[in-house]
């Protein structure tokens, strides 16, 4: 009876420091002041705190009919809970959830989905990137443009750097590494027909992009083949690694820099008009390599007096320079040895050679002879020229037994390129070569200019139909 009392004491007690303010407010305090009018309860205390139900999982599952709202300490996760009228949702803390303002952490937490689902990144309410369940990410894109690719930049935004993705360096712009034989390091794609797919320059070089577009535009102003790199004078814009092989770069620097056990180097024009595979601008000097003119396909054509060079040995072992010589006309050449037989020899033109040559009227068989070994030899003219082989005959009825040097020079006959594109090579002579076909973009001291602010720069244009040679 007396601990029954007691209690009761207690509990009046508890009532009776319940402030009741108005109506409802209720402060709960041990100083006796009012609720704040704001607040249904009010509790105050510098040395306590509030304690809300605790219980496990399986207990807090088992709440029947929870109150949206309701909330508890759930002892087997460590963490708040709350019923929003549907399911129980856990509070996320710095242990649980990524903060705005960072984590300290243990080296054990990650962000990301645990189902094939994407990871999605958003700025201005607008999906900007997102990293795929097969773990491509792609920016710009909801899908890869390749199973192959792991990185896919995609853009939508026209104007010199295409805004599709941009990286800078003081030593190397962009780096590749693919994972296989097969993969790819680096790879750029333009879906515009003319875009450029890598825009690269090196050694602070202007940025250099052919108007009618390309699989790649590389600029430097000590190797023409560049990527960017924006303060180092030795520095490497593009360094790529195919079949495992390791990076290669250049000591003085260079926009691209290429190393593979096979072919460091592919390129491929696919347009059926006038291109080429490779378009190389050396301080003004352009040299186009397998290049169609929109009438002759060349293998290597270059503007001006420029020639082409091979390198000897000298005594000291000093490389020494060698030259091909040029002619206006596109020419096959042969040589051999022959012997008169009284006074008569017939040479026949070698049956491969024979099947790309043209010998009539317009294109004549250009023969050469020195005689050797017979000073008595009367001379020797040369008769009978087909696109099969000629006659020699000793002059003034002679019937020498003479050797002799000869030398043949031919017209190369057109060829069929095939889907319906001829090579006209018979009738080349002095052929125009293509105008160049860049736009160039003036560097900058840390940062490409502005998008939309580079010239116009021009348009290749056809070359007309090579010129007749004359009769």
């Amino acid at each position: 009876m007396k601990m029954k009392l007691a209690l009761q004491s207690i509990v009046l007690l508890a009532v009776f420091c319940v402030q009741q303010a108005g109506a409802q407010n209720v402060a709960i305090n041990g100083t006796g002041a009012a609720p704040a009018p704001s607040a249904m309860l009010d509790i105050a205390s510098t040395t306590t705190g509030l304690l809300i139900p605790r219980m496990t999982s399986a207990q807090r599952i088992a709440i029947a009919a929870p109150a949206t709202g309701l909330k508890v300490y759930d002892t087997t996760t460590g963490t708040f809970w709350y019923f929003n009228g549907v399911v129980w949702v856990e509070e996320l803390s710095g242990t649980n959830g990524w903060m705005l303002a960072g984590n300290t952490l243990a080296g054990t937490e990650w962000m990301g989905s645990v189902n094939n689902q994407p990871v999605r990144f958003v700025s201005n309410n607008l999906e900007r990137m997102r990293i795929l369940g097969a773990g491509n990410v792609v920016v710009g894109a909801t899908a890869a443009v390749s199973g192959l690719d792991l990185f896919d930049v995609v853009g939508t935004v026209a104007s010199p750097y295409a805004v599709n993705g941009y990286a800078a360096g003081n030593a190397s712009g962009v780096w590749g590494q693919g994972g296989s034989a097969t993969g790819f390091g680096v790879i750029g794609r333009n879906t515009n027909a003319s875009g450029t797919g890598v825009l690269a320059a090196g050694n602070n070089a202007a940025l250099t992009y052919l108007v009618a577009g390309s699989g790649g535009s590389f600029n430097g102003t000590g190797t023409g083949l560049v990527g960017w790199a924006t303060t180092a004078a030795s520095g490497t814009g593009i360094a790529g690694s195919g079949n495992n092989s390791g990076v290669t770069t250049l000591v003085s620097g260079s926009g691209g820099a290429f190393r593979a056990t096979t072919t460091g180097l592919f390129s491929y024009s696919t347009t059926a008009g006038v291109g080429e595979a490779v378009y190389t601008n050396q301080f003004g000097n352009i040299v186009r390599v397998n290049y169609w003119s929109g009438a002759t396909q060349f293998k290597i054509a270059g503007a001006g007096t420029m020639p082409v060079a091979c390198a000897v040995k000298d005594d000291n072992g000093v490389d020494r320079t060698m030259y091909c010589s040029e002619s206006p006309e596109f020419y096959f050449e042969d040589y051999g040895q022959g012997q008169l037989v009284n006074g008569r020899a017939h040479i026949d033109i070698d049956t491969l050679l024979a099947k790309h040559i043209i010998i009539d009227d317009k294109h004549p068989l250009r023969v050469y002879i020195q005689i050797e070994g017979d000073e008595n030899c009367k001379g020797v003219v040369v008769k009978n020229k087909t696109g099969n082989g000629f006659d020699v005959v000793e002059m003034q009825g002679g019937n020498s037994n003479a050797t002799f040097q000869w030398h043949i020079v031919c017209n190369v006959n057109d060829v069929d390129l095939g889907n319906g594109r001829i090579s006209h090579l018979a009738d080349v002579r002095f052929a125009p070569m293509g105008e160049p076909h860049e736009q160039i973009d003036q560097p900058a001291a840390v940062a490409p200019v502005k998008p939309g602010t580079a010239e116009a720069g021009q348009a290749p244009q056809p070359a007309p139909a090579p010129a007749n040679k004359p009769k």
